[in-house]
């Protein structure tokens, strides 16, 4: 069941603005993979492999990918998209890679 709030939201902007939206929603959480990527690979070579990472932008990786949820399901509203679509998709695309992964694993040995 879909959250009324996010379908009054979708209603309210339409698919041309909410597009705009979730392009602006995905490029800052990109932003903040980003931070993320630099501030880990130097934390990681400062500290030894036992220690627990907290990243330093932890708060505002949280906040965005909150953002980018909200827009991701609007987006399958205002498509009309049906979950057992993505569910499907989404089922072939994991199966897929742990299979490149085990055969990854299997040429390294």
């Amino acid at each position: 069941m879909m959250d009324e709030r996010l379908k009054a939201i979708a209603d309210h902007y339409l698919l041309a603005d909410q597009t705009i939206k979730a392009k602006e929603e995905l490029a800052e959480l990109s932003d903040e993979i980003n931070i993320l990527h630099w501030d880990y690979r130097s934390w990681w070579s400062c500290n030894d492999d036992e220690a627990i990472y907290i990243p330093s932008n932890r708060n505002e990786l949280i906040g965005e990918i909150a953002d980018v949820q909200i827009m991701i399901e609007q987006l399958i509203y205002l498509l009309n998209i049906e979950q057992k679509e993505i569910d499907k998709v989404r089922e072939f695309k994991l199966n897929r890679q742990i299979e490149r992964i085990r055969a990854e694993n299997e040429n390294t040995r």
